[in-house]
């Protein structure tokens, strides 16, 4: 019987082990499968991203003027908001004519620098605008948001929902800083030609773009009858044409959102077409 007793309790024992190892087997495999699923869930939303940042900015960038265009009335538009879905991200987009933007380049060579971070501070009063140490910033090209403002995220640039004005529909960095006053609001058009032309002439071509959308550049020297010297100083702040433009993608996902942008300023030439992109 003692013999019996041995061996049923030796057998228990290997059962009991079994079980342990089964069970740390079976723990082991569970978490090797969750890691493969959640690696593989991260792996298709990367490709969502990918694909869809991919074929967005080539959807919307290789005709910006076309889409920024309003459906009903043909009118020529600053920006253009749309929110798209593809899987489980959401991708909002804001595409722009930065040239309907004062160019911060454009004040920096104009006012000067102190001058044109005044004006940049009038323009909004969400963050603050960078000042160079005496001297450095004299010619200096900013191209880049951060050698811009002091921000901590990007979303503190743009509104993807377009609900309020934000920094990035007013400033630009890029593009040859003339405005297109057809598609360039009151308070730009103000702020370009302050020094150009009076208060009143400047209401009147702003009119002039409300009442003709498809008005050119020698109808406001026209319209303002203003001399080949008046003209020609009208001619180096405006435009009407744009050649430079931008598109924000926001991906949002469950639990973050990805801020891509992409700027494309179109030169004389196609083949002299130069592009920025901005990851966060």
């Amino acid at each position: 019987m003692a013999t019996i007793s041995n061996r049923s309790g030796f057998i228990l024992l290997m059962v009991l082990a079994i079980l342990v190892i089964a069970s740390t087997v079976l723990a082991a495999t569970i978490r090797r499968s969750s890691r493969e699923v959640m690696d593989a869930g991260t792996a298709m939303q990367n490709l969502q991203l990918r694909w869809g940042t991919l074929s967005l900015r080539q959807l919307c960038m290789a005709s910006p003027q076309s889409e920024l265009v309003a459906p009903e009335s043909g009118e020529p538009l600053p920006c253009l908001h749309k929110t798209l879905k593809l899987g489980n991200l959401s991708f909002h987009l804001v595409l722009a004519d930065e040239q309907a933007k004062a160019n911060v380049n454009m004040l920096a060579a104009r006012y000067g620098d102190s001058d044109a971070l005044s004006i940049l501070t009038r323009l909004q009063a969400q963050l603050r605008p960078i000042a160079y140490a005496q001297g450095s910033g004299a010619g200096r090209i900013r191209q880049s948001w951060h050698e811009v403002f002091e921000y901590r995220h990007p979303r503190e640039l743009v509104d993807w929902a377009g609900l309020q004005p934000s920094i990035s529909d007013r400033v630009t960095c890029w593009g040859s800083g003339r405005v297109n006053f057809k598609t360039a609001s009151s308070e730009i058009l103000q702020t370009t030609l302050a020094d150009v032309l009076s208060e009143a002439d400047i209401a009147k071509v702003h009119e002039l773009t409300v009442a003709r959308p498809s008005c050119t550049l020698e109808e406001v020297f026209g319209l303002l009858q203003l001399t080949a010297q008046d003209a020609a100083k009208v001619r180096s702040v405006l435009t009407d044409r744009s050649d430079c433009f931008s598109l924000w993608v926001i991906a949002q996902g469950p639990t973050r959102s990805w801020y891509r942008l992409y700027v494309r300023n179109r030169m004389a030439a196609e083949s002299d077409a130069q592009t920025w992109a901005f990851e966060w």
